[in-house]
């Protein structure tokens, strides 16, 4: 049997060898080089010095490809040609003419380091998959009131801060009546009047156009228990340069559910998130600005509960987002 070289893709060395089944033939114009001669492996050419031989007409058969390639694509493989799979952990792989495929005859032998990528720790992972040799991540997006930027080396998050304006609820004369309760102001909404109060408040320079906009942390009790429900609603106005006054196109009506109460009377109880735009920032379709002003109408709705129930006025707040 003629001497063979072997190549170990492992360490990209040749091994001069006695007939091996899955060897490497290197012939010099059909002269086998022995161990006389020298190779080198520079890269993905091989370099051959055979003093007895021309130098011309290298043979390495059969035919071999260690640079990774997806297999499908190359073209009239003969039977026995070698390739290395790149979408198979790059596996050196045989054509078989037999069955037209590309066949594992040769056991997980790899190109380089078989690289993966792992979350750590609780927190929401950035490491998406790996794709052939790809490791692939996720992006990062600003949500609202975050702001990123990157360098070459770094992404700095930040959180916007936005002033929350103060509210400064009016009332006219059919709005809820004041009551002053154990060092507490509340304001008493019966459930047939359809009683309200309003604010106006400026949109603040930092807001982030498309960030909703909500009345939070209202807090009322009610001399009623379950299943009885309340349910506060708000109407929002908005108001720039193109309003006029007594004419509102762009308003907005908040979604928020009805509250059921508790088994406890007079129990401190909160009237939930009510919408003052809708997911996009938007007022009648149109996307309210750093500037912007909004009227806000507050009232009770006319059914559920028949006992008044008593709005905590300095415990609704305004959140962006």
């Amino acid at each position: 049997m003629p001497t063979k070289q072997v190549f170990n893709p492992l360490t990209g060395n040749f091994d001069l060898i006695n007939d091996q089944v899955f060897g490497i033939a290197v012939e010099d114009n059909g002269t086998p080089i022995v161990s006389a001669d020298t190779m080198d492996f520079q890269g993905t050419v091989f370099k051959v010095s055979n003093p007895s031989g021309s130098n011309a007409d290298i043979k390495i058969g059969p035919e071999i490809n260690f640079e990774p390639v997806v297999l499908s694509s190359i073209t009239s493989p003969v039977n026995g040609d070698l390739a290395c799979d790149v979408n198979a952990q790059y596996a050196i792989k045989r054509y078989n003419a037999a069955t037209s495929s590309w066949v594992s005859n040769i056991s997980n032998l790899v190109y380089g380091d078989v690289n993966d990528g792992l979350n750590l720790g609780a927190g929401t992972g950035i490491f998406a998959q790996k794709t052939a040799q790809n490791l692939e991540f996720k992006s990062l997006t600003d949500g609202a009131n975050i702001s990123l930027s990157s360098t070459s080396t770094e992404i700095d998050i930040k959180a916007i801060n936005i002033a929350t304006p103060s509210l400064n609820w009016v009332k006219d004369t059919l709005g809820p009546i004041s009551e002053f309760i154990d060092g507490f102001l509340f304001e008493s909404f019966d459930n047939v009047s359809v009683q309200e109060i309003f604010v106006i408040f400026n949109v603040p320079p930092t807001y982030v156009a498309g960030t909703q906009i909500f009345l939070k942390q209202g807090k009322f009790f009610c001399a009623d228990v379950s299943p009885a429900t309340v349910r506060f609603q708000a109407i929002s106005t908005l108001i720039n340069a193109s309003t006029v006054l007594g004419t509102y196109t762009n308003t907005y009506t908040s979604t928020n559910s009805a509250v059921t109460l508790s088994a406890t009377t007079n129990l401190i109880t909160n009237i939930g998130n009510i919408d003052l735009t809708n997911a996009s920032g938007q007022i009648n379709a149109v996307a309210v600005q750093a500037g912007d002003k909004i009227r806000v109408k507050l009232y009770r709705l006319a059914s559920g509960s028949a006992q008044d129930a008593r709005l905590l006025l300095d415990s609704l707040e305004l959140t962006f987002g």
